[in-house]
């Protein structure tokens, strides 16, 4: 069981799971919020999905976008993220949180924020239609 307050990080080989990290200054991150029931199976798939890259294949993006993944425990939620190179390429981030959908395997709406990086704390988040609708339980 992973503990409130822990993070868990899977990144590229020198980049830190950090938004100061060179690799990372000038991207962002796309986050999804989960109730902690589901979130240590979404993220099993998004780790296998990312390490296995069985799922780049069919994606229109440029794999190495991708910095790495991470997962913040809190109080009743999980906050899983993909972390970009880029915040700038609509396309880009399009993909990404194509690519986020369907490592998932969930066929619910999903609601996925994007936040820069070089506005830490001074951006609005970017959000997509849907609703943050989790349940693994009930994909149908």
């Amino acid at each position: 069981t992973m503990e409130t307050g822990s993070s868990y990080h899977c990144f590229r080989k020198g980049i830190r799971p950090e938004w100061e990290d060179v690799a990372n200054h000038e991207g962002g991150r796309c986050m999804l919020r989960s109730r902690k029931e589901c979130s240590n199976l979404l993220w099993e798939r998004l780790l296998f999905a990312v390490v296995c890259g069985e799922r780049f294949d069919n994606e229109s993006f440029d794999v190495s976008e991708i910095c790495g993944i991470s997962n913040t425990v809190k109080n009743s939620e999980h906050l899983i993220c993909i972390w970009t190179k880029t915040s700038t390429n609509e396309l880009t981030i399009g993909a990404v949180k194509h690519f986020f959908k369907s490592a998932m395997q969930i066929q619910q709406a999903l609601s996925i924020d994007f936040k820069p990086h070089h506005r830490h704390g001074n951006v609005k988040d970017v959000k997509e239609e849907g609703e943050v609708v989790v349940d693994v339980n009930n994909e149908g």
